[in-house]
């Protein structure tokens, strides 16, 4: 029995060794940050990729971080802050980004059921962890050689 433990053993290093032998750039990431030392296929894809960094002209614009913050105080605001009127006022000014003004006129207007309610907290905050409880699971058949 222990042989073949050790067999098996033996089998699953040699495959291991020989998949990352035959391709030694598997687990080699493909972005550009990632990528230090490693050499490009031409100058062409080099100049390209170059081209689209961070800072350059035609490069990869920067985000801005405030527009998420702004948006989770707007949602705190309106959600627990604000008063029905306020509400009804920022819903009517036209000069508030549309989709901020529909949001408000959904929490404004009646909840059928507290699930209405919940879906539209679940689009702002996420919705909670809900554990599932498998009842009846898939049976499993094992077969195991060695001593008869």
């Amino acid at each position: 029995m222990k042989k073949v433990a050790i067999f098996l053993a033996s089998v699953a290093i040699f495959l291991y060794l020989c998949s990352e032998l035959s391709h030694p750039h598997s687990r080699v990431a493909t972005h550009t940050h990632m990528r230090k030392g490693l050499k490009h296929k031409s100058k062409e894809s080099a100049a390209r990729e170059k081209k689209h960094q961070f800072g350059q002209p035609g490069g990869n614009p920067i985000g801005n971080p405030s527009v998420a913050a702004n948006q989770r105080e707007f949602y705190r605001w309106a959600e627990t802050i604000a008063t029905e009127e306020e509400l009804r006022k920022y819903s009517a000014d036209k000069s508030h980004p549309y989709a901020r003004r529909k949001f408000v006129d959904l929490l404004l207007s009646p909840a059928e059921n507290m699930d209405d309610m919940f879906a539209l907290t679940n689009q702002t905050h996420g919705a909670p962890k809900q554990p599932i409880e498998v009842q009846s699971l898939p049976k499993v058949q094992c077969e195991f050689f060695g001593d008869d």
